[in-house]
């Protein structure tokens, strides 16, 4: 097999930290509380949602509605739900906690039923007495959470580290922090699995529901595969050189797509891992990916700074 790519398209992203969803005909960002959405010859429309943080951002079948976890918006009517999440969230899960509420990752499930947030308390002011009591008080947890009524389902784990990654299917969700990488049934919410991360830090978790895998990419380029149904490990093999940022697949094609700040895209068949098919050398480190609803062109978010977003039509051979 052997694919070819051009450049199509290169447009300023909103810089680091940008979240992207791709649609072929649309291109949609978000960075902190701005969306930007464009069609792919036209000019962005620019949204602005003070006060708020945005995570990621899904397209739906509606045209002016967008999942930008962890809540839904109508753009026409700049309507968020659920409204007051955080401060609902607050009082049932910390409420002796003098300070903020924040979100370090959130994703919706894939039929936008569930929202699984990872929480931070964030003092307002420097702890004084007794603040091993107040940390032990207000460690951060993954929540789970009805979507249209923002209701607390169950506080499903806590942690001492922030979470920094989360991957959602149709049964189960994973999550990520320094303490490893934890799976969870949905919607019960009940753990199943803390896997044997080998001293890894992971920074990226997606779900291959079709082989029920749970693929986990590390801080040193590490990959790995995990079984869900068995619980065990698949394979384990060396992806980039530096920090894995993004991981998706081609369904037509079976590759396993990789992203790095090592400024690659690396493509992986899946049948035989880690059987490398194609590689793409980017400007800058590369900090996402969405691949087109065909499978003929890939986005990415690259550059120095993530200032930049490329689109590349593929052409393959086989």
């Amino acid at each position: 097999m052997n694919i070819e790519f051009k450049l199509i398209k290169e447009i300023p992203s909103l810089g680091s930290g940008t979240k992207l969803a791709f649609d072929d005909k649309r291109l949609a960002l978000v960075r902190g509380s701005v969306i930007k959405v464009r069609n792919l010859d036209g000019f962005f429309h620019s949204y602005r949602f003070p006060g708020y943080q945005f995570h990621e951002i899904q397209f739906t079948e509606q045209e002016d509605c967008f999942l930008i976890s962890p809540y839904k918006v109508q753009i026409s009517s700049k309507v968020l739900t659920p409204d007051n999440l955080l401060l609902d969230l607050k009082k049932q899960l910390y409420p002796s906690f003098l300070g903020d509420l924040g979100v370090t990752v959130a994703k919706h499930s894939p039929e936008a039923t569930y929202i699984i947030v990872g929480l931070e308390c964030r003092p307002t002011k420097r702890l004084t007495g007794n603040s091993d009591g107040i940390l032990e008080l207000s460690k951060p947890c993954i929540a789970l959470i009805e979507a249209e009524t923002g209701k607390l389902i169950s506080r499903v784990h806590e942690s001492h580290f922030p979470y920094s990654t989360i991957a959602v299917s149709h049964s189960y969700f994973a999550s990520a922090s320094i303490e490893g990488v934890f799976l969870f049934n949905i919607p019960s919410g009940n753990r199943l699995m803390k896997f044997d991360n080998d001293s890894l830090i992971f920074k990226t978790l997606y779900f291959l529901e079709n082989r029920n895998f749970l693929i986990a990419g590390s801080l040193t380029g590490v990959i790995k595969i995990w079984d869900v149904l068995t619980k065990e490990e698949k394979t384990v093999f060396k992806a980039h050189k530096g920090e894995v940022t993004g991981l998706s697949f081609h369904p037509m094609l079976h590759l396993l797509i990789t992203i790095g700040d090592d400024n690659y895209c690396r493509f992986w068949d899946i049948n035989n891992i880690p059987k490398k098919i194609s590689e793409l050398k980017l400007p800058g480190a590369v900090s996402e990916i969405e691949l087109s609803i065909l499978g003929d062109s890939i986005v990415f978010v690259t550059g120095s700074f993530g200032d930049t977003i490329q689109i590349y039509s593929m052409q393959v051979e086989i």
